[in-house]
């Protein structure tokens, strides 16, 4: 976690000293967040061959996005979240004559992410995507592995905002840190689009992950 203990430990100590002070002047909060995601896009133009015997083809291309997080916040539950955005720009099957112009759905909980070196994650589940226009719905089935490629880019911040006048005096110490990492990543396993295995190529692939801590002490 990028919110060492020294911090921690220096913003407790802080707070306990405030605290000792004058027991009612100040409230401390304390919000969390940590999260990743991968997310690709794709594009295929699939021969297929049609009911009648004749060659057919299926063309498709969107974006897919996996997420997690996990927020805590002093005197609230913690809330956490997991799933997949999947969005479908273009679709169509010459054999049915389906089309689909713009759609999107979801898959709950179908989100495997990445460990702290965004070594690898996965995107599974079944999506039914409807098109905004024609209420069109198809199926999407994917079952992928995104393994990260290449070096890690990392970025990190701090602020501090003092405020401190000793008892009865105004009290405002808000600490703030945020760290991100992101990697390039390559794509392998299988998109199924309305039931037709696409022969995909997947592009702009990025594994990431991100946390924020805030701790604020005010007077009351």
């Amino acid at each position: 976690m990028f919110f060492r203990s020294a911090v921690v430990l220096s913003c407790a100590f802080a707070a306990t000293s405030l605290v000792a002070q004058d027991a009612h002047a100040a409230t401390i909060d304390k919000e969390s967040f940590k999260g990743s995601q991968i997310s690709t896009t794709f594009a295929s133009t699939t021969a297929i061959t049609c009911a009648d015997g004749s060659a057919g083809s299926v063309s498709a291309s969107g974006f897919l996005s996996g997420s997690d997080s996990v927020t805590k916040e002093t005197g609230t539950p913690k809330t956490t979240s997991n799933g997949i955005f999947v969005e479908i720009d273009t679709y169509s099957n010459s054999c049915t004559g389906a089309s689909l112009s713009f759609g999107d759905g979801g898959i709950a909980d179908g989100y495997a992410p990445p460990n702290k070196k965004l070594a690898s994650g996965g995107l599974e589940g079944v999506a039914s995507v409807q098109d905004f226009s024609t209420g069109l719905s198809i199926s999407v089935d994917v079952a992928l592995v995104i393994e990260g490629t290449g070096p890690i880019t990392s970025e990190k911040s701090h602020s501090r905002t003092k405020t401190v006048q000793s008892p009865g005096g105004p009290v405002t110490i808000t600490i703030t840190r945020s760290a991100s990492s992101s990697r390039d990543g390559v794509v392998s396993g299988t998109i199924t689009v309305d039931g037709v295995a696409l022969d995909a190529q997947f592009s702009s692939t990025t594994l990431s992950s991100n946390a924020s801590t805030e701790i604020t002490i005010t007077k009351k």
